[in-house]
């Protein structure tokens, strides 16, 4: 994959499509999502004053819920945040397997999906 560059990427953080990129060596190129990513899921959650946790694994707290799907803004917003995580968990190999996890329900995700997704988030703000 080639990316075409408006200046020259160097030392110094840069910020292309939605993320943080910089030169790390001649073949080498670093990418951090951008803190306002990771900000949004955390308020569109309401999680600001929420406590932070230490892993993203499920509890049995979680999977205990009702498998009852969400209703159709729930839904679109779930879909919104996943998305938005997504391009959080690219360069973060702690949250690659939950991000994916929460992908698999796109199409109906349901109140346990919820709750994963908060679970992430609050993994986030920890």
């Amino acid at each position: 994959m080639e990316i075409k560059w408006i200046a020259t990427l160097n030392d110094v953080w840069h910020a292309f499509l939605g993320s943080m990129w910089r030169r790390a060596d001649k073949r080498q190129a670093e990418m951090k999502p951008a803190h306002s990513h990771i900000q949004e899921v955390i308020e569109q959650l309401g999680l600001e004053t929420a406590k932070g946790v230490r892993t993203t694994a499920w509890s049995h707290q979680e999977e205990s819920q009702q498998k009852q799907a969400l209703d159709r803004e729930a839904a679109g917003k779930y879909r919104h945040l996943v998305g938005k995580l997504q391009w959080i968990a690219l360069p973060r190999c702690d949250l690659q397997f939950p991000v994916k996890e929460l992908a698999r329900s796109l199409a109906n995700p349901t109140q346990i999906d919820w709750a994963r997704l908060k679970r992430v988030a609050r993994y986030l703000r920890a």
